[in-house]
């Protein structure tokens, strides 16, 4: 079962989790401890959660702003990467997994959101 990462991940404390594991003997070196941690969270690697918390952070940054083009052109890279991995079997499924990463229930949700920030921005 995996762990959900809070709404605006942190990289330093997600790294501070890989130090615990080395300290604790739960890992033998670094690269298993980030290994485990992105596992803990349902990621593959420890680069997919990296760029997972990154794009959080551009997201952030693009909310605060109401940059609603930059936040359509990362959702659609998401969207992309998610089927290139074969990590979502479609565009329907990769949006419905990108809501629940955001903490939407579903994509239209999401939806909602941006045009409420659209409006907004006008």
């Amino acid at each position: 079962m995996s762990l959900s990462l809070p709404a605006h991940p942190n990289l330093r404390h997600l790294k501070n989790q890989a130090k615990d594991l080395v300290k604790s003997g739960d890992a033998g070196s670094t690269s298993e401890a980030l290994f485990h941690v992105a596992r803990r969270y349902g990621f593959p690697s420890w680069s997919k959660l990296k760029a997972h918390v990154d794009r959080v952070e551009q997201l952030d940054r693009a909310l605060d702003v109401f940059d609603v083009e930059r936040i359509t052109a990362l959702l659609s890279e998401q969207e992309e990467e998610l089927m290139a991995s074969g990590a979502a079997a479609s565009a329907s499924d990769a949006r419905s997994q990108m809501a629940s990463v955001y903490g939407m229930s579903n994509w239209a949700e999401l939806d909602a959101l941006l045009k409420s920030i659209a409006d907004r921005s006008a």
